[in-house]
């Protein structure tokens, strides 16, 4: 899909954030600002259908609720490295998406109120009207990171393969497990040394 750069994008949550916090502020209900609510541990409900903002904080309040937790989420958009790094993966219609997709940046995409109330998450959601559109825009930048790391991970251990066919104790490696030992010493137990030693092997047969 690509992004439609002749839809403009109005920042509508951003009133609507006001308007929570000053009827907060009213009603004598603390807002807790956070990047992300750390659910574990608690059973969740997540509010849907027709009840609005101010519905969901009026049940927080009449049942004793004193606090709400907020999660403002916003657009945003790669800086130019990264940006580069993408293009060198994409086709003309990702870019162009990627390139319309500026208009999101800043922009509330999603507002994540929660309250708890007898050990329950109470959760309710406030999306922009273009919310989908902007999902469609993460997919593809997903996609695309995903390519990128994906090439850097064999780039990285293309290079180690050489270095491992380079060590003098290889050609004394008689098996599969000889040469993963041998990588395990060179690059440490957390790399791939496994994959490490198979593609060495590999470029060995081919070269």
């Amino acid at each position: 899909m690509i992004i439609n750069k002749n839809v403009e994008v109005i920042d509508e949550l951003k009133n609507t954030l006001s308007e929570i916090e000053e009827w907060s502020e009213q009603n004598k209900i603390q807002i807790a600002h956070c990047v992300l609510f750390d659910r574990e541990g608690l059973p969740a409900a997540l509010w849907q259908g027709r009840v609005d903002w101010k519905g969901f904080l009026e049940t927080a309040k009449r049942i004793g609720n004193d606090i709400i937790w907020i999660t403002v989420n916003r657009g945003n958009f790669p800086n130019e490295d990264r940006l580069n790094a993408l293009f060198e993966f994409a086709d003309e219609d990702e870019k162009e998406s990627i390139i319309n997709a500026k208009k999101f940046e800043g922009k509330i995409v999603s507002i994540d109120i929660y309250w708890v109330y007898r050990g329950v998450l109470n959760t309710l959601a406030e999306e922009a009207d273009w919310v989908d559109e902007y999902f469609d825009y993460e997919e593809i930048v997903r996609d695309l990171s995903s390519r990128v790391q994906d090439y850097i991970i064999q780039g990285t251990m293309q290079e180690k393969a050489e270095k491992l066919l380079q060590h003098p104790k290889y050609s004394d490696c008689k098996n599969r497990t000889d040469r993963g030992y041998l990588a395990q010493q060179m690059f440490g137990l957390t790399s791939n040394y496994r994959q490490i030693a198979e593609l060495a092997e590999t470029i060995k047969k081919l070269g």
